[in-house]
């Protein structure tokens, strides 16, 4: 074992779910190029959840079927925990570094717990950590919290560890001493193109391989931007970007020059031999259009890859879905949410019209580009009335794949503090996900009936409406509903896939 200062990064994942995660990539090489020693543990193959989110979007008929296990990728059959106490047992970390979202909190502190009262220093980020400050020290298996960004927060952390110097006072940090919370300031924004190439050589060779609707693709995500411009109320980018600006009066939402996004995408593809491009960014098409073009020419005749991408429908024009096409898009997702207009608006918070969003896939569908649109259902107070004005809505479009998901009041967001003045949340409701198990409280609609519904979504909305007497009867649970569900489900894939 070397004398250098080690970092264990801890990654608890939701089982089997593939992607790569951008954040452990940029830490590793930011504390690698400052002589630090890195691990890496990841939960992704372990059996953490009763759920495969992957498998379910694939039963609902979301996503095509396809075969994971012929890269090699099955779930483990050893404990999560006894495995993350032998990795600290023989890496022997100076510090463990957790990156959690809201629906991973709860895996990183069971890891962390079972390490016993004798561990390394821990620090926690990400934006829900973030937001949570110092409620989030309830638990005993946090000492430091970054907030905001880490890159430059945690070199400096290690600094300090290496050199037994306090660190109380670094920026981005708080931390626990004694029964005194210490909160200290955001250093400045990163200039994004000053962040080194992520580095994911920690990570097992086959998660390179994700699932684009029926094929296993070796892929990475790429990030080009941090943050969003627009103001979902579902979506924790608007408070954050606030947050931002009222720390220290700088603007969150930020993008890459083209230049940095090329050589990055063009080291990550001769490092680890990639055949597709994920662009991560929320909003593809914020780029302004000289931008926008000389982007995607770069793509094309320097990388020559085929891509994903994702936009919202007010900013899509023909000739912008035209030279997406020409440069190699494989396909693009645009997010509809809800489709009533009075509800996506006032609810939601996105103002585009249903016709703006008709046009808008008429002309991804004209360029031959497929399409997926992102739907979310068991929003607050909402009724199996305007689910299916959302039903009926993509029954207008020509979307090559359907995606809907059960709304989740994640912390920071506005719908989150709506939930919470009106009490809405049912905190004692287990294994709630994002397919599974609404912790919304909603007097129109049972946890059981929205269930139901995202069952059948897709059936309601590929099949004529002469079909839909069976359809009701699955979502209505009655006898035999379970056989016309793999009946149907049969005849979608053969018609529809």
């Amino acid at each position: 074992m070397s004398n250098k200062l080690r970092v264990l990064l801890v990654y608890p994942n939701l089982m089997m779910k593939n992607l790569l995660p951008p954040a452990i990539g940029i830490l590793t090489a930011c504390l690698r190029g400052r002589g630090f020693e890195v691990g890496l543990f990841d939960t992704t193959y372990y059996s953490t959840d009763t759920e495969n989110p992957d498998e379910t979007r694939k039963e609902y008929l979301q996503v095509r079927s396809y075969d994971a296990r012929d890269y090699g990728i099955t779930v483990k059959n050893t404990d999560v925990a006894d495995d993350f106490r032998k990795k600290v047992r023989d890496f022997r970390p100076n510090l463990i570094g957790v990156s959690v979202v809201e629906d991973t909190m709860p895996l990183a502190l069971r890891l962390i717990k079972a390490l016993g009262d004798d561990r390394p220093v821990t620090i926690f980020g990400g934006i829900y950590i973030s937001y949570l400050k110092e409620k989030a020290f309830r638990h005993r298996e946090i000492d430091i919290i970054c907030l905001g960004e880490g890159e430059e927060a945690i070199v400096e952390l290690c600094g300090r560890l290496k050199e037994k110097k306090d660190y109380a006072d670094v920026k981005n940090l708080c931390l626990r001493r004694g029964d005194r919370i210490i909160s200290n300031g955001l250093r400045p924004l990163i200039d994004l193109d000053k962040l080194p190439v992520p580095d994911y050589s920690l990570f097992e060779e086959k998660r390179f391989y994700s699932p684009m609707q029926g094929r296993m693709r070796r892929m990475l995500p790429l990030d080009f931007d941090r943050g969003c411009p627009y103001d979902c109320s579902f979506c924790a980018s608007p408070a954050y970007r606030e947050w931002y600006r009222k720390q220290n009066n700088q603007s969150y939402f930020r993008k890459k020059s083209v230049d940095r996004i090329v050589e990055e995408a063009s080291e990550l593809v001769k490092r680890h031999d990639l055949e597709f491009l994920y662009f991560n960014s929320d909003t593809f098409f914020t780029l302004k259009d000289d931008v926008f073009d000389t982007l995607l020419l770069n793509i094309k005749n320097k990388i020559g890859l085929p891509f994903w991408c994702q936009t919202r429908a007010e900013t899509i024009d023909k000739r912008r879905i035209g030279l997406l096409k020409e440069c190699g898009c494989d396909r693009i997702t645009v997010g509809l949410e809800h489709g009533n207009e009075d509800f996506r608006r006032n609810i939601v918070g996105k103002r585009f019209s249903n016709k703006q969003f008709l046009e808008a896939c008429d002309i991804i569908n004209e360029a031959g580009l497929p399409l997926s649109v992102n739907n979310i259902i068991g929003f607050p107070c909402e009724t199996r009335e305007l689910i299916f004005d959302t039903i009926e809505l993509n029954r207008k479009i020509r979307s090559d794949s359907v995606s809907v998901f059960i709304f989740y009041p994640y912390t920071g967001t506005r719908l989150y503090e709506l939930c919470e003045e009106k009490g809405l949340i049912d905190r004692s409701v287990g294994g709630a996900t994002l397919l599974h198990n609404s912790v919304i409280r909603n007097k129109n609609l049972s946890r059981e009936h929205l269930n139901r519904i995202l069952k059948t979504f897709c059936l309601y909305v590929r099949f004529p409406k002469e079909r839909w007497d069976d359809i009701e009867k699955i979502e209505s649970g009655a006898p035999g509903s379970d056989k016309i569900f793999r009946e149907l489900s049969e005849e979608y894939q053969k018609k529809y896939f």
